[in-house]
């Protein structure tokens, strides 16, 4: 059996002090079972051996959260404000502006994580099939395009189903169905192959959980999660994608529950085995020890020891919402605001509150490098090599010609334009408007299946093959296409 963390007598004995000084000893779970919740997380995560917290590291970065706060009310970024960094089952600092532990905000996109949650419940409990095909579900309705591949359901959970980001594609078809309480678009990639964040893969997954239950998406989180876990200020969500509202003590008490194995109160909400499902990389990538992926629900970064950290946000006029989990090191940080106006100003704002909060989180654990320290590993050489040629969209035409440029990549479009790409990960760079990513896809055998980015997917042109020429891959996606 792994050591959890062990709770020192040094780390004990300031910790009470801190608590008992600054008054933040707001308590996320009773305790009880606490050891049960110690074993599960041992099973999930790789914990650090010591945690001793550094009590001057600690006045100092509490002193930087309140001031870049209060900086930013008086600019007027938001009326009201609240923050939390948690170890283990406890609150350990709060702040708040126009605020307090059980005020609620909406969270937005947080609310995935929420509605993944409540899908592995209810996969655990047999009622969801993360196997089943989405054309099963809902007769009638025709989504394959690009293979013969069906769309799943774990498809929709992990953002992998195909369906476009359309705060950038705006030149989506919608399908032709009208059992859906809104419009579905067509997919632009195959199943399986590609992580591409789509808010109407949640609405479709909220809108299954729906038909499964019997109930509204709402009834079923609350009866099936909320409930179960305590969560009494949280209500929502109004879709999959969307609509729940909670409180900073709510929040805290549902981060502390995944670094507790899925234990609240002495309570299994989510079984261990579930966690880590929740937090597999479902797409196969070029082997690296340090891994940036969507699970299901939640955003997660690894390293050779593990999991780092996963972690969500949710933004939008009137809504900022953040909620992030340091498993090893029992640790978590999350903050909730009401933004006028969403602006990039605000997010540079905010990005700098979750690396404070972090340094926060990481004076409490005795953490020598930030917990949130990370380093993505560049694609290898021969990754770069087999990259480079000529693709074409299967369901547009388009051709694009990827280069070699130094250190990145070129991206090259028919009619000379284009721009550089810069290494992300082993096998994805970032450039181009919004900064998206370019997804190179590769099978287990190590050869290149296609790009993806923000337009769609673009298969390789094969050698001595004009660009114009289908060849067999883009004729077996036509042929699916042509279904539509």
């Amino acid at each position: 059996m792994l050591r959890f963390r062990p709770l020192t007598k040094p780390f004990a004995a300031i910790l009470l002090a801190l608590l008992l000084l600054t008054f933040y000893g707001l308590q996320c779970s009773s305790g009880d079972s606490f050891q049960e919740a110690i074993d599960d997380a041992n099973e999930i995560y790789e914990p650090v051996d010591m945690r001793l917290p550094d009590g001057p590291e600690i006045s100092r970065h509490k002193e930087d959260v309140v001031q870049w706060m209060e900086r930013f009310h008086r600019g007027g970024y938001f009326s009201s404000f609240a923050v939390a960094v948690v170890i283990d089952d406890s609150i350990v600092f709060s702040h708040y502006i126009n605020s307090d532990p059980h005020k609620t905000y909406p969270v937005a996109s947080v609310t995935k994580t929420f509605t993944a949650t409540t899908a592995q419940i209810l996969i655990d409990k047999g009622i969801l099939n993360p196997e089943e095909p989405v054309e099963q579900i809902f007769p009638g309705l025709r989504l394959e395009r690009l293979s013969p591949r069906p769309i799943l359901v774990d498809h929709l959970l992990t953002h992998t189903a195909g369906l476009p980001d359309l705060r950038y594609y705006k030149t989506y078809e919608p399908v032709s169905y009208n059992q859906l309480s809104f419009k579905l678009v067509k997919p632009i990639y195959p199943p399986g192959k590609h992580y591409r964040y789509s808010n109407h893969g949640y609405m479709l997954l909220g809108e299954i959980i729906e038909k499964k239950t019997g109930m509204t998406i709402e009834e079923a989180v609350r009866l099936h999660f909320l409930e179960p876990a305590g969560l009494l200020d949280t209500t929502g969500p109004k879709s999959g994608a969307g609509g729940l509202k909670t409180s900073i003590h709510d929040l805290a008490r549902y981060a502390s529950m995944w670094l507790a194995g899925g234990h609240i109160d002495g309570r299994q909400i989510v079984q261990p085995e579930s966690i880590l499902e929740m937090l597999r990389n479902p797409l196969h990538a070029p082997s690296s020890r340090n891994q940036f992926y969507t699970g299901r629900g939640w955003r997660v970064k690894t390293n050779k020891d593990g999991v780092v950290t996963f972690f969500h946000i949710g933004g939008a006029d009137y809504v900022a919402a953040w909620v992030q989990m340091f498993p090893r090191y029992g640790a978590a940080i999350c903050y909730l605001g009401n933004p006028p106006e969403y602006t990039p100003p605000l997010e540079m704002y905010l990005a700098e509150m979750q690396k404070k909060l972090g340094r926060l989180a990481s004076a409490y654990v005795g953490a020598r490098e930030p917990l949130y320290d990370w380093k993505s590993e560049p694609a290898p050489p021969w990754v770069k090599d087999r990259v480079v040629g000529t693709y074409r969209n299967p369901l547009t035409g388009k051709i694009i010609e990827i280069r070699d440029a130094g250190d990145g990549l070129r991206y090259r479009n028919a009619w000379g334009g284009g721009y550089y790409l810069y290494p992300f990960t082993t096998h994805v760079f970032r450039g181009g408007e919004n900064w998206l990513t370019h997804d190179f896809v590769f099978d287990r055998e190590g050869n290149l299946e296609g790009m993806a980015n923000g337009d769609g997917f673009y298969v390789p042109v094969q050698a001595g093959r004009e660009p114009d020429e289908p060849g067999p891959l883009e004729r077996s996606q036509q042929s699916h296409a042509s279904r539509d």
